[in-house]
């Protein structure tokens, strides 16, 4: 892990600037300045594959990078001839679907929060 990569999970980045000629001489700096980058989501799932034409109860846990759980993010699953349903996370983060898929394939779980990172995954239907 590159200190760069940290910054993919969301934060704030602070940074100033200054200018070098030709000689190697530095000007002034800048006064510093911020960059907040989302933060990033991640979204499991109780199962990883499920069955066609079987009625099953999935439970997805939407979690910061860094490991909070996220309440009031959204989740929609869709695919694999499952009716597109959006449910919100409650205060533990998470939200329980029941899903009949009514072919082989893959379900798409897709969990935004506005400020983040939108967080995909997938469950296969076999």
């Amino acid at each position: 892990d590159s200190i760069f990569s940290t910054y993919l999970n969301g934060g704030t980045l602070y940074w100033h600037v200054a200018a070098k000629d030709a000689d190697g001489n530095v000007g002034s700096y800048t006064s510093v300045q911020t960059l907040t980058l989302p933060a990033k989501l991640v979204a499991t799932s109780s199962k990883l594959s499920i069955i066609k034409k079987v009625t099953t109860s999935v439970t997805i846990t939407v979690k910061s990078a860094q490991g909070s759980l996220i309440s009031n993010a959204s989740v929609k699953v869709s695919g694999a001839g499952v009716a597109t349903k959006t449910q919100k996370t409650g205060a533990h983060g998470t939200t329980t679907f029941k899903l009949h898929p009514t072919k082989k394939g893959k379900v798409t779980v897709t969990a935004t929060k506005s400020g983040a990172q939108t967080a995909t995954m997938t469950i296969t239907v076999s």
